[in-house]
Protein backbone atom coordinates (compact mmCIF):
# COMPACT_ATOMS: atom_id res chain seq x y z
CA UNK A 1 0.00 0.00 0.00
CA UNK A 2 1.58 3.80 -1.01
CA UNK A 3 2.35 5.92 1.85
CA UNK A 4 -0.74 8.53 1.96
CA UNK A 5 -0.22 12.27 1.99
CA UNK A 6 -3.05 13.67 3.66
CA UNK A 7 -1.78 17.34 2.46
CA UNK A 8 -3.05 15.91 -1.14
CA UNK A 9 -5.37 13.17 0.03
CA UNK A 10 -7.87 15.52 2.14
CA UNK A 11 -8.51 18.44 0.03
CA UNK A 12 -10.87 20.00 2.42
CA UNK A 13 -8.71 21.57 5.48
CA UNK A 14 -11.82 22.34 7.79
CA UNK A 15 -11.59 18.42 8.16
CA UNK A 16 -10.31 17.42 12.02
CA UNK A 17 -7.54 14.04 12.43
CA UNK A 18 -7.20 12.97 15.97
CA UNK A 19 -3.86 11.60 16.76
CA UNK A 20 -1.18 11.87 19.77
CA UNK A 21 1.71 12.77 18.02
CA UNK A 22 1.26 16.52 17.30
CA UNK A 23 3.85 17.88 14.97
CA UNK A 24 4.64 16.19 12.13
CA UNK A 25 1.25 15.02 10.45
CA UNK A 26 -0.97 18.00 11.05
CA UNK A 27 1.87 20.14 10.24
CA UNK A 28 2.32 18.69 6.85
CA UNK A 29 -1.12 17.72 6.21
CA UNK A 30 -2.72 21.00 7.36
CA UNK A 31 -5.73 19.53 8.57
CA UNK A 32 -7.57 20.92 12.17
CA UNK A 33 -5.40 18.88 15.34
CA UNK A 34 -7.54 17.16 18.22
CA UNK A 35 -4.43 15.91 19.47
CA UNK A 36 -4.86 13.20 22.53
CA UNK A 37 -3.07 15.21 25.27
CA UNK A 38 -4.73 18.82 24.34
CA UNK A 39 -1.53 20.58 23.05
CA UNK A 40 -3.35 22.50 20.39
CA UNK A 41 -6.60 21.52 21.64
CA UNK A 42 -7.51 22.42 24.96
CA UNK A 43 -10.98 20.59 24.23
CA UNK A 44 -9.45 17.28 25.01
CA UNK A 45 -8.01 18.21 28.43
CA UNK A 46 -12.05 18.26 29.50
CA UNK A 47 -12.51 15.13 28.49
CA UNK A 48 -9.66 13.46 30.02
CA UNK A 49 -10.89 15.30 33.37
CA UNK A 50 -14.43 13.77 33.17
CA UNK A 51 -13.85 10.41 32.05
CA UNK A 52 -9.55 9.57 31.31
CA UNK A 53 -9.83 5.97 30.82
CA UNK A 54 -12.84 6.93 27.70
CA UNK A 55 -11.69 10.10 27.07
CA UNK A 56 -10.54 8.66 23.39
CA UNK A 57 -13.89 7.39 22.54
CA UNK A 58 -16.26 10.17 23.53
CA UNK A 59 -13.61 12.67 22.08
CA UNK A 60 -14.36 10.69 18.79
CA UNK A 61 -18.23 10.17 19.25
CA UNK A 62 -18.31 13.84 20.55
CA UNK A 63 -16.28 15.83 17.76
CA UNK A 64 -16.48 12.93 15.04
CA UNK A 65 -13.19 13.61 13.58
CA UNK A 66 -12.92 12.61 9.62
CA UNK A 67 -9.22 11.12 10.49
CA UNK A 68 -8.29 9.35 13.43
CA UNK A 69 -4.32 8.46 13.97
CA UNK A 70 -4.03 5.82 16.29
CA UNK A 71 -0.89 3.28 17.41
CA UNK A 72 -3.56 0.75 18.45
CA UNK A 73 -5.45 -1.14 16.37
CA UNK A 74 -9.31 0.17 16.95
CA UNK A 75 -10.79 -2.78 15.01
CA UNK A 76 -9.73 -4.72 18.60
CA UNK A 77 -10.96 -4.13 21.99
CA UNK A 78 -13.36 -2.54 23.77
CA UNK A 79 -14.90 -0.26 21.40
CA UNK A 80 -14.38 -1.87 17.75
CA UNK A 81 -17.59 -2.50 17.27
CA UNK A 82 -18.35 1.63 17.36
CA UNK A 83 -15.26 2.43 15.02
CA UNK A 84 -15.69 -0.67 12.69
CA UNK A 85 -19.53 0.89 12.12
CA UNK A 86 -18.12 4.72 11.80
CA UNK A 87 -14.12 4.23 10.17
CA UNK A 88 -12.50 2.46 7.23
CA UNK A 89 -8.99 1.31 7.58
CA UNK A 90 -6.91 3.66 5.18
CA UNK A 91 -3.73 3.30 5.93
CA UNK A 92 -1.19 0.75 8.04
CA UNK A 93 2.23 2.60 9.18
CA UNK A 94 4.59 -0.08 9.90
CA UNK A 95 8.18 1.35 11.43
CA UNK A 96 9.46 -1.95 9.60
CA UNK A 97 8.67 -0.75 6.10
CA UNK A 98 11.04 2.30 6.57
CA UNK A 99 14.11 0.94 7.83
CA UNK A 100 16.34 1.30 4.68
CA UNK A 101 19.15 3.49 4.57
CA UNK A 102 21.40 4.29 1.78
CA UNK A 103 23.91 3.95 4.57
CA UNK A 104 24.06 0.33 5.29
CA UNK A 105 25.46 0.78 8.78
CA UNK A 106 23.24 3.01 9.80
CA UNK A 107 20.26 0.40 7.88
CA UNK A 108 21.72 -2.23 10.13
CA UNK A 109 21.31 -0.01 13.84
CA UNK A 110 17.53 1.19 12.37
CA UNK A 111 16.75 -2.43 12.12
CA UNK A 112 18.77 -4.24 15.85
CA UNK A 113 16.88 -0.92 17.28
CA UNK A 114 14.28 0.65 15.48
CA UNK A 115 13.13 4.01 16.52
CA UNK A 116 9.65 4.77 15.81
CA UNK A 117 5.82 3.67 16.71
CA UNK A 118 3.78 1.68 14.14
CA UNK A 119 0.22 3.62 13.56
CA UNK A 120 -3.03 2.88 11.64
CA UNK A 121 -4.91 6.13 9.64
CA UNK A 122 -8.41 5.67 9.69
CA UNK A 123 -11.07 7.53 8.00
CA UNK A 124 -14.44 8.74 8.68
CA UNK A 125 -17.57 6.56 7.12
CA UNK A 126 -19.73 8.95 5.46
Amino acid sequence: MPIISLNHYEKDKTQWILLEPAGYVPYFSGLKTIDEVGLVDKEVQSEIKKDKPNYWINTVKNRQPKYLLSYKDLFEGENADYYRQHYKLLKEYRINDFLENENKILEKIYKLKPSGTDYNLYEKIK
